[in-house]
């Protein structure tokens, strides 16, 4: 039986400026905070969800339920 695992990033950026920083994805954080002018921590949660949550999830964020659930919708 499949087991689904909904996630939660929350990602804290210290910075300095005259206006707070802009980021285009996760990875120029990343960068940011690896390689640029930036502190940073990070916490992650994670919780096993049902498989009717995990569709919900997915259409939530725009993604097609299919994507990890399959085609055929148990």
């Amino acid at each position: 039986m499949k087991r689904f695992w909904k996630t939660t990033i929350l990602v804290t950026v210290l910075s300095e400026g005259d206006s707070p920083p802009e980021f285009g994805s996760l990875g120029q954080v990343a960068r940011e905070i690896d390689y640029g002018d930036m502190s940073g921590a990070w916490n992650d949660e994670h919780e096993e969800v049902t498989r009717d949550t995990m569709s919900n999830l997915l259409e939530e964020q725009g993604s097609d339920p299919a994507f990890l659930l399959g085609e055929d919708d148990e």
